[in-house]
C-alpha cells in the first residue's frame, strides 16, 4: 500500500501517533488515520510529528505544548489531526523542532 504513514517511537504525549500514550511503539505500525491519505512530506522531532498530504492538508500529533500543533491550544494530541487553520491554505512544507 502506498498510503499513509507508520509511527514509532515513544507514546508518551501521543508522540508515536496511535492514539495510546503508555510504553513504547517498538516497531513501525500504520496510523490508523492517515491510512488512506497520500502523504507527501513529513517531519518529526522527540515532541511532535507533522505531515502534509497530497491534497495540502496537514496534519499534526505529539506534545501540544507552546501550542506547536498548531490546533489552537496547548493539550496533546495522541493521533493525528486536520490543522483546520490550514485547510484553504495547502503549505507546500512542515518543519518541526
Amino acid at each position: 500500500k502506498e498510503n499513509g504513514v507508520a509511527g514509532y517511537g515513544d507514546k508518551e504525549n501521543g508522540v508515536a501517533g496511535h492514539g495510546d500514550t503508555e510504553g513504547h511503539q517498538y516497531t513501525p505500525k500504520l496510523l490508523e488515520k492517515l491510512s488512506d491519505e497520500q502523504i507527501v512530506q513529513l517531519s518529526a522531532c522527540g515532541f511532535h510529528t507533522g505531515c502534509i498530504t497530497k491534497d495540502g492538508q496537514v496534519f499534526t500529533w505529539g506534545e501540544g505544548k507552546f501550542g506547536r500543533l498548531g490546533h489552537g491550544n496547548e493539550r496533546n494530541c495522541h493521533s493525528p489531526k486536520l490543522v483546520e487553520e490550514l485547510i484553504a491554505k495547502k503549505p507546500k512544507q512542515i518543519a518541526c523542532g
